[in-house]
């Protein structure tokens, strides 16, 4: 108990000192995420130039909100979140691209709700009821039956799991669905330092944040949208495999960790909370001012950025490698290539467009309402 009280004393020293200097910083500077995050020689809108959008978005948001309302999981500006699948995966097959909109919608629901950054505001017989909600959703098996006792939440989750069962090869569904529930269990949760007790190193921080976004799973659609799936043991076969878990990983990374800048004002700033990169930098070397916070922040997204671009390079050398010894597995890892280059440019253009992170003041040049562009 009195280490946990001097991580909280701590915790709660850094954070007020994070919202005074903010508070200047809004009034005097203004940084862009752009520069933060790019590379030498690296610009996002050349790197997004190839960029399409789903072109059956309409109907999908139509179907998705039926499904939501009929569950209880639709809230008015829903359709303003889920709309990052259009973006992630436009080359996906209709009924795939509503299975993944089903999910979005429950996890952008329970989010808003009882995130982590929220569910320390939840009255103690709200955090209990939440805690058995989550629970019963991570624990469903294989057969995702919900039980008979199961709410409507419990039932819309479980539809949206059977439906991914259903259209992917079994080793595909269990590897998404652990990943899946251990997102639900950590990130329904007040994961702030001074609710776990200690304060965890910013690697450890990074590890963990990508499953708290989601972002692990998420990349997995990029195969379940067009229902092209690897085959990892003949990745392995040819020496690819690791190299493609760290792509895996890197996009998931870059999702995840530019997305703690561009909510740091509504998480950190608005909600007190500390579970954000820059305040684990903050907490980390508190001798930092937020400016210095910022950038050393940034630069592990940059350098995520400069790893994936390597990489991207790499793989596309081995691919081209492969076209004559083994043209369908070739031909395939083009398709998943072009996917997850598709995702990481959703992953920067949603964040810049959504409206989820404009604010009429801020010190992010992109989410500065009439700085950029708002779209749906």
């Amino acid at each position: 108990m009195k280490q946990e009280q001097i991580v909280q004393a701590e915790a709660l020293s850094v954070l007020d000192r994070i919202r005074l200097e903010y508070a200047e910083l809004v009034q005097s500077r203004t940084f862009s995420l752009e520069e933060l995050f790019s590379p030498q020689d690296f610009q996002f809108d050349e790197f997004c130039k190839t960029f399409s959008v789903y072109p059956q978005s309409e109907e999908l948001l139509n179907l998705s909100e039926a499904f939501g309302r009929e569950h209880g999981v639709w809230q008015a500006y829903t359709k303003y979140y889920i709309n990052c699948a259009f973006l992630l995966y436009p080359r996906g097959r209709f009924e795939r691209m509503l299975t993944i909109l089903k999910n979005l919608t429950v996890g952008f629901y329970l989010n808003d709700i009882m995130g982590r950054d929220l569910f320390k505001f939840l009255s103690p017989e709200e955090q209990k009821r939440a805690r058995k909600l989550i629970k019963n959703m991570a624990d469903l098996d294989e057969t995702a039956d919900p039980g008979s006792d199961a709410g409507p939440i419990e039932i819309a989750n479980a539809i949206a799991l059977r439906e991914f069962r259903d259209a992917a090869p079994r080793e595909w569904f269990l590897k998404f669905k652990r990943l899946y529930s251990y997102h639900l269990k950590i990130t329904h949760r007040d994961c702030d330092t001074d609710a776990v007790g200690y304060l965890p190193e910013v690697d450890e921080y990074i590890t963990r944040r990508c499953h708290l976004a989601g972002m692990n799973h998420i990349v997995l659609w990029v195969e379940f949208s067009d229902g092209r799936f690897l085959d990892w043991e003949l990745l392995k076969k040819h020496a690819l495999s690791l190299k493609m878990e760290r792509l895996h990983w890197l996009s998931a990374a870059f999702g995840a960790l530019s997305n703690d800048l561009f909510s740091f004002e509504k998480e950190v700033i608005d909600n007190s909370s500390d579970s954000n990169l820059v305040a684990i930098v903050a907490m980390n070397k508190p001798y930092l001012p937020l400016a210095a916070a910022i950038e050393e922040s940034s630069e592990i997204v940059r350098n995520v950025v400069m790893e994936l671009v390597a990489l991207l390079d790499s793989m596309a050398v081995e691919i081209s490698r492969l076209g004559s010894m083994q043209p369908e597995l070739a031909e395939l890892l083009s398709t998943h290539l072009k996917g997850l280059v598709r995702f990481i440019q959703a992953s920067w253009l949603w964040q810049l467009h959504a409206k989820r992170y404009k604010r009429p003041n801020s010190i992010w040049h992109e989410t500065a309402l009439g700085a950029v562009a708002v779209t749906a």
